[in-house]
């Protein structure tokens, strides 16, 4: 039984059992009794299928931060520092910082620096943005998969162009995020179009 079922019968069974008044001479406290059992195994039911769906989508997210470790097509950015980090993309390389941060709303607004070390300019990009708790890796008692599930990403689209050897400003706002949360910060890029200069013709 799939968990809307489940806590549609959940919701039937808690109403039939809530509102039934019992008759001074009725005899079917028994059956009552059973329906209420029936109705707390359900609900226990649901809570699991309610933990196991937030586990499995831990899992996931855990399992999609490690391939981009893996690939290396992350740049996972240190905003106490300026240093940059790398991100792989389809039509090459693309070097991230992040130049300032600063409150903004009930989140953070960060001010990245792309930098395009190719010859090529690119058209714009689509930057997918990742902020979280700093991990504990190595500690006895920290939780990936929990950690995988509290990693919220945000799509930013970058409509002016990625200049060749040149540092491009992008702004982004993450939100809702706290201090903790920026902890960790990671993002990749997507790039779909570059422009190359035509070659001069000889005199």
């Amino acid at each position: 039984m799939n968990r809307s079922k489940l806590t549609v019968v959940v919701t039937l069974f808690a109403l039939t059992a809530g509102c039934y008044q019992k008759p001074a001479d009725d005899k079917t406290g028994p059956e009552i009794d059973a329906l209420k059992q029936q109705v707390t195994l359900l609900s226990n039911q649901l809570q699991a299928a309610q933990q196991s769906e937030t586990s499995l989508n831990g899992r996931v997210t855990a399992i999609e931060v490690a391939r981009v470790f893996e690939n290396g097509m992350f740049a996972q950015l240190d905003p106490a520092s300026k240093t940059y980090g790398i991100a792989k993309t389809n039509l090459g390389n693309l070097l991230i910082s992040v130049d300032n941060i600063e409150p903004y709303g009930d989140g953070y607004k960060l001010r990245l620096m792309v930098g395009n070390p190719n010859m090529a300019t690119y058209d714009g990009a689509k930057l997918k943005v990742q902020w979280a708790e700093k991990p504990r890796w190595g500690q006895a008692n920290f939780d990936g998969i929990k950690w995988g599930a509290s990693i919220q990403t945000k799509e930013v689209d970058v409509v002016n162009d990625l200049l060749p050897g040149a540092w491009n400003p992008v702004e982004v706002v993450i939100s809702p995020a706290t201090a903790a949360q920026t902890g960790y910060l990671a993002v990749t890029a997507t790039l779909d179009k570059l422009s190359l200069r035509r070659p001069t013709q000889s005199q």
